[in-house]
């Protein structure tokens, strides 16, 4: 079945991001301060950290409420949303934690442990970091294992990723995990690994955090010890690997990168001090250009004069930034976000065929020269423009993972969105 939509696309400018605003998250919690938070679609979740009160705002933040939901058990540490769900990672005793998932803004909550490790004797089970891999998969990881599977599937699986596992990411084609001077890659949604020969990283390097644009663009930083504010970029999967100008921007004695977030060309990074040092306001970097050049990001609007040492995490709602540092704070940096899809009818004007498709697809207009084309995933990010030659074009997608995504395309005034399923 084919659907039109019309997209629903943020006017911005580009320009330094003004500063950052606090929501009422915090205030909505009753709590003194928040302790987790994500987003999902239009959705804004966090969570109190003295009362554990779950607040959810559903317009990108403007506006809150702490509903009355039926909680999953233990004590909410970790929140992320994958897909078309809201996942939680939950203390339930001094060691042990589980994972749950929400499929109605955290009303009511499913338990999702099956495959995962369970009663681990004396010392418990580490929570487990949970990641949007795209294309329908989702990954969970702590520092010794890594499971993943389908969104809907009851079972995690086993990886067979055989190192301490620093961080995972992923691109449009493929998954990438770091360990103690190992690199590996996965091309089959997690199913086999195998480790990558790089080039540009200096001899014993050691990753200790990555994050992608979920696209083209990999980042990486090196282990503290060895230069903890180095940010390598990747922009072929991982094999070769470029310094940019990410470090010396704090005079801090043993520095590392906390956290990093990267969305189209934009790419954050908080830098935190060495062990017992603080720095008012938090410190982080930014760059917005095609060749990373950061500069100093800025803090305006965060709270002075709190003995807090970095910002934890970023991640955005649509064109908006979202940083916890004790409350939510909310910036425009000048991205686009996710793309909106809205049915408005199925009048069908484009023609593609075979969908579900293995290597290649036909697209069929009537216009080729009118009619622009792209493919983007589930979460709205874009793959790759399409240049139609004739008005009947093959295109090549045997780079793609299986998976499900969407064929845009836009001739004059109309606009149609085509869900692609890849075998």
């Amino acid at each position: 079945m084919k659907v039109k939509y019309t997209l629903l696309l943020f006017v911005i400018s580009i320009h330094m991001f003004g500063q950052w605003s606090q929501t009422d998250a915090l205030t909505v919690s009753g709590s003194s301060y928040l302790v987790a938070a994500t987003s999902l679609g239009n959705n804004v979740y966090a969570v109190g950290g003295m009362n554990n009160v779950f607040v959810h705002s559903p317009d990108q933040g403007e506006t809150w409420s702490a509903p009355s939901i039926t909680p999953p058990n233990g004590v909410f540490q970790y929140l992320r949303g994958v897909g078309d769900r809201l996942y939680a990672s939950t203390k339930i005793n001094t060691y042990d934690y589980e994972l749950y998932y929400s499929l109605d803004n955290g009303m009511s909550w499913v338990l999702d442990i099956d495959g995962l490790p369970q009663n681990i004797t004396n010392t418990g089970k580490p929570a487990m970091i949970v990641k949007d891999m795209g294309n329908g998969y989702v990954i969970a990881h702590n520092g010794q294992k890594a499971y993943y599977k389908q969104l809907g599937d009851a079972t995690w699986i086993e990886t067979s990723i055989d190192f301490v596992i620093n961080d995972i990411a992923a691109t449009s084609n493929k998954w990438l995990a770091i360990g103690i001077a190992k690199l590996l890659e996965s091309t089959d949604n997690g199913n086999s690994w195998s480790e990558i020969s790089t080039s540009g990283l200096p001899t014993n390097f050691q990753g200790s955090i990555m994050a992608s644009n979920g696209v083209d663009r990999l980042y990486m930083s090196n282990a503290p010890a060895n230069g903890g504010d180095d940010i390598y970029i990747s922009e072929d999967g991982g094999v070769s690997w470029t310094l940019t100008n990410s470090s010396g921007f704090y005079s801090y004695s043993n520095p590392w990168v906390q956290s990093i977030f990267a969305i189209e060309n934009y790419v954050f990074a908080s830098i935190k001090p060495e062990l017992a040092n603080f720095n008012d306001p938090p410190s982080f970097i930014f760059s917005n250009t095609e060749t990373p050049n950061f500069s100093l990001g800025n803090t305006s609007g965060l709270p002075t004069g709190i003995t807090n040492t970095y910002l934890p995490f970023f991640f955005n709602c649509g064109n908006k930034l979202f940083t916890l540092f004790w409350d939510l704070h909310v910036t425009e940096p000048g991205f686009n976000g996710t793309l909106s899809l809205n049915n408005i009818d199925d009048k069908q004007s484009f023609n593609v065929y075979p969908n579900p498709a293995n290597n290649e697809i036909t697209i069929k207009t009537d216009s080729f020269q009118k009619t622009k084309a792209k493919i983007i995933n589930i979460a709205g990010q874009e793959i790759n423009k399409i240049q139609l030659s004739r008005n009947e074009t093959k295109v090549d997608i045997s780079y793609l993972l299986s998976g499900i995504y969407f064929l845009v395309l836009e001739a004059e005034e109309s606009i149609e969105v085509i869900k692609l399923f890849k075998n």
